[in-house]
């Protein structure tokens, strides 16, 4: 009797041990998880890369795809909807158009360089590829003054041509695939060879700002030695205003540059450390990214928020457009100009982060190579070729941010030409979008691109659509659930277009994807809120966001509307 009560008191002890254990341990865990979530960022990131079972104690992110609703209608159609945005005036076409032939001088050796000129053509709209273009020569007057470090580069010559122009417009079954072009060939010595140009006839649509052509005025110049003809442009652009200056083979900026690491989630303050250290500014990334990121988990700073910065806090100044190209880039960096690209990311010694956004400092190119060099504040001074960086450029709409002194403002204005119009930049920007869409329907991306320039044109029902057919294209890849972290045009087409449902939606998934730490979405959802009369909520979310960045001033303004009574929602 003994034995079996001393077997069953052995037994008891043995299951509240048990049961203690597996409390204590239940404990732990929580607290565990409690404990690694109330980690900041970067050591939970620092510690996941050493052991990343633990990931497993982080709340999940989810997919933006498998948590938005269906948001085509059955009678979206993506042609009819490039009919619809695209721009309504046509160039005006002519018929021929031929090259003047230039004679070279005895001693030029090299082939000569053809940059961009005034002029712009018009096109033909029945002329088939092989026909023959005439051209007279403008010369080239180089208004921007050529800082004393530069060596100097005689000027040279262009035809009155782009090639884009040369088309009508692209059909919406998007079976332009193949470039056609017309060669154009200049006339040299015996001794010398003959050196021929090759643009590119892109399909295009017709521009709402048909900029008048220049002055035309023959003349015959000398053509400088050591040059070469650059590459044509894959992308059409319209025409600019200003002249370009001749640029060099290959340029590194000249001066002061130093790689910034970036601390966590520091990309934008860091990359403007590099870009206002060249001039000067001895700031640190910590004060400069105190002010534009209070909370260190925010995951984004955007272009504005660095131009304002850069305008409101320092003695330099910056300007932020879209549309921008490679030639462009040339143009800033040749002149020791410093230069911050916005693009998409893929780091290759993390493959399994999938796709990010980045900025980049462009301090180098190089038109031998193709190969674009810029500081990369994860990884150093790096470098990429032209279409790879053009590429993860168009992710973002192709966006810069240019960082200067305020005596060189003139300068900059100039070589951004009529790009430095915020109306004529969006409205180039939605050319080269709906050229990119047209020639890959499947681009999630040129899509994307489409609706944000429609945003900023004041467009949101277009622009709403577009961003429907980005949600819906490019098979399982389509948008990043990213991307959301750091562009917000669709959260402003769907509030603007009343669509407030799947606005809401899109910014709840979001927050899940970016575990909250993206102000932006607290206060598009405030916007739904309050346009929706629930105005408790409304304060509440602007609050939220104002929480993660008391520096972001538009939800300081429409808190104070909504406080006030003078909130209005959009017109329907």
């Amino acid at each position: 009797m003994n034995r079996e009560h001393r077997r069953q008191n052995r037994l008891k002890w043995g299951l509240a041990l048990v049961g203690i254990g597996l409390l204590l341990g239940s404990l732990v865990i929580f607290g565990g998880v409690l404990v690694f979530r109330g980690l900041s960022p970067d050591l939970q990131d620092r510690i996941l890369k050493r052991i990343p079972l633990l990931e497993i104690l982080l709340p999940p992110t989810g997919d933006l795809q498998a948590l938005l609703p269906t948001v085509v209608a059955p009678t979206i159609n993506p042609a009819s909807l490039l009919e619809t945005v695209a721009p309504q005036t046509p160039f005006v076409p002519t018929p021929t158009r031929t090259i003047e032939t230039i004679t070279a001088p005895p001693s030029l050796t090299a082939a000569a360089v053809l940059p961009s000129a005034t002029a712009r053509p018009v096109a033909s709209e029945t002329a088939a590829p092989s026909a023959t273009f005439t051209f007279t020569a403008l010369p080239t007057e180089t208004s921007i003054p050529i800082p004393a470090t530069h060596t100097q580069v005689p000027p040279t010559f262009t035809p009155t041509f782009s090639g884009f122009e040369l088309l009508p417009s692209f059909t919406p079954e998007f079976q332009s695939t193949t470039v056609p072009s017309a060669t154009v060939t200049l006339v040299l010595p015996t001794e010398t060879p003959v050196p021929t140009f090759t643009p590119s006839l892109l399909p295009t649509f017709p521009a709402t700002n048909t900029l008048p052509p220049a002055p035309s005025a023959t003349f015959t110049p000398e053509l400088p030695t050591n040059t070469v003809i650059p590459s044509p442009s894959l992308i059409p652009t319209l025409a600019p205003t200003n002249t370009p200056f001749p640029l060099p083979r290959s340029y590194r900026v000249q001066g002061r540059l130093s790689w910034e690491p970036q601390l966590w989630n520091n990309c934008g303050p860091a990359n403007l450390i590099q870009a206002m250290r060249y001039y000067g500014w001895r700031e640190g990334q910590y004060e400069v990214g105190a002010f534009l990121k209070p909370t260190q988990a925010d995951k984004n700073v955007s272009p504005w928020e660095l131009v304002r910065y850069v305008n409101t806090r320092t003695n330099l100044r910056a300007v932020s457009r879209q549309a921008g190209n490679l030639d462009l880039v040339k143009q800033l960096v040749s002149r020791d100009i410093m230069v911050i690209l916005e693009t998409g990311f893929y780091d290759p010694e993390d493959p399994e982060e999938g796709w990010i956004g980045h900025y980049l400092t462009v301090t180098a190119y190089d038109d031998t190579q193709g190969i674009l060099w810029k500081l990369d504040t994860l990884r150093g001074e790096t470098n990429q070729y032209y279409p790879l960086i053009d590429e993860w450029w168009s992710h973002f709409n192709r966006e810069y941010i240019v960082v200067y002194p305020p005596s060189r403002h003139e300068e900059v204005m100039a070589i951004l030409g009529p790009d430095a119009d915020p109306t004529y930049n969006a409205q180039h920007a939605l050319e080269i979008a709906h050229f990119e869409a047209g020639r890959s329907p499947q681009n999630p991306f040129a899509w994307f691109n489409v609706g944000t320039s429609l945003v900023a044109l004041g467009r949101y029902q277009e622009a709403a659509q577009a961003y429907d057919v980005a949600y819906t294209v490019g098979g399982a890849e389509g948008v990043p659930y990213r991307m959301m972290w750091y562009q917000f045009g669709p959260f402003e087409a769907y509030y603007q277009a009343r669509r407030y449902d799947f606005a809401l939606a899109l910014i709840n998934a979001t927050i899940i994807t970016s575990k909250e730490n993206v102000e932006e979405m607290f206060y598009w959802r405030a916007m739904v809120e309050a346009a929706q009369g629930n105005t408790t909520a409304a304060k509440e979310d602007f609050l939220r966001a104002l929480a993660y960045n008391g520096n972001f001033t538009p939800a300081f303004d429409a808190l104070a509307a909504v406080e006030s009574g003078a909130f209005k929602p959009p017109e329907g």
